[in-house]
């Protein structure tokens, strides 16, 4: 094979994305869609999909439920509800004098 058909090959199967299968995060997957003509995203762990590329791994609900427990962990050392009551408490003062 000449340098000029390397060239047009190399050149077909740049502009093909079909045969340029993504490197994707852990617990990812893509499936080429023949009616759009492109890749879509399954997570492997829930399998919901998407169109966007995946940049994080995946989570499933273990992982969700983790994160949420931790952040409302978080919250819990920075609650409202004492400047909400001090805040109520202020107005009954306000409000009977």
């Amino acid at each position: 094979m000449g340098k000029p058909a390397l060239i047009s090959k190399a050149v077909a199967y740049l502009r093909n994305p079909r045969q340029r299968k993504p490197v994707l995060p852990a617990f990812w997957d893509c499936e080429w869609s023949s009616e759009y003509d492109r890749w879509y995203y399954v997570n492997e762990k829930t399998n919901v999909t998407t169109w966007e590329v995946p940049t994080k791994p995946a989570e499933g609900p273990a992982e969700k439920a983790k994160l949420a427990a931790g952040a409302a962990a978080d919250r819990g050392t920075h609650s409202p509800l004492p400047v909400l009551l001090c805040a109520l408490g202020n107005l009954e003062r306000t409000c009977e004098s």
